[in-house]
């Protein structure tokens, strides 16, 4: 039973991946719930905002192409948030790592280009400081 579950639920997430990301729906909310309260228009920790369109693409204080469309694994950010809660380096780095869907989303959007319309300015939607 075990092994159907876990199987069906792969598959609904190679499924819905398949039918393309959605921005709107599938990572502003990830960016604007656990990232811009730290990257964003009023605080950017590591010198790096991802805000925007154009800010996302921009490096900070590592110097590593934060975003290189098309290329999930070449992609800084990707290699962050895929990082184990015991890693030093991971993003977010409080509240917990991201699920593995939210990842799997993240590579797939980059993998199709990391489309981030223009003009749209994220906002901080985080309801409580991390500690």
């Amino acid at each position: 039973m075990r092994k159907f579950i876990f199987g069906t639920a792969a598959m609904l997430t190679a499924i819905s991946l398949q039918a393309g990301v959605d921005f709107d729906k599938d990572i502003k909310p990830v960016l604007e719930s656990r990232c811009v309260k730290c990257h964003g228009a009023k605080k950017q920790k590591g010198e790096y905002r991802l805000s925007n369109a154009k800010d996302i693409l921009k490096a900070g204080d590592s110097e590593e192409t934060p975003l290189v469309a098309g290329k999930p694994d070449a992609s800084y950010i990707i290699k962050l948030i895929s990082m184990t809660d015991d890693d030093d380096d991971v993003m977010p780095p409080k509240g917990g790592t991201l699920t593995k869907d939210q990842v799997a989303k993240f590579k797939q959007w980059v993998k199709e280009g990391a489309k981030f319309p223009a003009g749209v300015e994220l906002k901080d939607t985080s309801k409580k400081k991390m500690k």
